[in-house]
């Protein structure tokens, strides 16, 4: 009988938790699509989603030029990510969110270019006709 008595409470927290996470999902789909994308590239989390999203990218990349031999080296992810961090944090100072929205769509354009001019550049680097091809035309021999 104790036990029902001390389980009662939290069925009826978990029943409370459970119709405040339907009603703002009711609410949400409710919502106007200009007004929710409004607000959820204003909000922080946009920030963090693309942070995540280029913080992947980056290891993805990297998973051919820098892990080729060594393997994954923790140090390089977390100087990754904090050099992201100090790139996507310029975006918290913008306030519009179409202006957070177009910074933050060219910053992962930028990095994208850069990360696949240095895919090209090892490719063709570490390609042993290219290496022949640099020997031939160097003065020494």
């Amino acid at each position: 009988m104790s036990e029902e008595k001390e389980i009662l409470p939290v069925k009826t927290e978990l029943q409370k938790k459970e119709n405040l996470i339907f009603r703002a999902f009711k609410k949400i789909k409710n919502m106007d699509k200009k007004d929710f994308f409004t607000k959820v590239f204003s909000s922080r989390y946009f920030i963090i989603f693309l942070f995540v999203i280029i913080l992947l990218k980056t290891l993805l990349f990297s998973a051919d030029t820098v892990f080729y031999k060594e393997g994954i080296w923790l140090w390089y992810i977390r100087q990754t990510s904090f050099f992201i961090i100090i790139l996507v944090s310029i975006l918290l100072l913008v306030r519009s969110s179409r202006t957070r929205f177009s910074l933050g769509m060219i910053l992962n354009l930028l990095i994208s270019i850069l990360l696949f001019a240095d895919e090209l550049y090892y490719l063709y680097a570490s390609n042993i006709i290219s290496v022949m091809q640099a020997r031939k035309f160097t003065i020494y021999k």
